[in-house]
């Protein structure tokens, strides 16, 4: 039994097989024709025109500050050694509690305290950053709104 269920199985694609004697479809990237080919502006709502999203790539606030925060430990991660200490110990500190005014990327001294006190209290480097920097950010980086992202 075993042996003929094998056998019909044989020419069964697997996942990352196409089908028998057919090539694979190339992607198609025409969906990208439909964009707006602004930067800025309001974007067409398609099949759900209450919704309108913008978007203004000069824009500076909180959350574009606490996505340099994150994109620092991208590139300071991106060696794939996942030393959190270093990385956290590496990143530029704010010089005030609106770094998206006048400073570059950094990140909160707060975000690096309360990261401290996690790995203190026994936390992994990646449990503690993951609590610190991404789960609850609002708690150490001011101006982001209260409850996440």
């Amino acid at each position: 039994m075993t042996l003929l269920l094998a056998l019909a199985c044989e020419d069964t694609p697997g996942p990352d097989q196409g089908v028998i004697g057919r090539e694979p479809d190339a992607p198609s990237h025409a969906w990208m024709d439909e964009l707006p080919h602004e930067v800025t502006g309001e974007l067409d709502g398609g099949a759900h025109p209450s919704i309108v999203g913008a978007f203004d790539p000069t824009l500076q606030d909180a959350v574009t500050a606490y996505a340099d925060c994150v994109y620092l430990f991208d590139v300071c991660l991106s060696d794939g050694t996942g030393n959190f200490d270093g990385c956290v110990d590496s990143v530029a500190i704010c010089r005030t509690d609106e770094p998206w005014t006048l400073e570059g990327p950094c990140c909160p001294s707060a975000c690096e305290d309360a990261y401290d006190q996690r790995r203190a209290a026994g936390e992994a480097g990646f449990d503690a950053w993951l609590r610190t920097y991404a789960l609850a950010p609002e708690d150490c980086f001011a101006g982001l709104p209260e409850g996440g992202l």
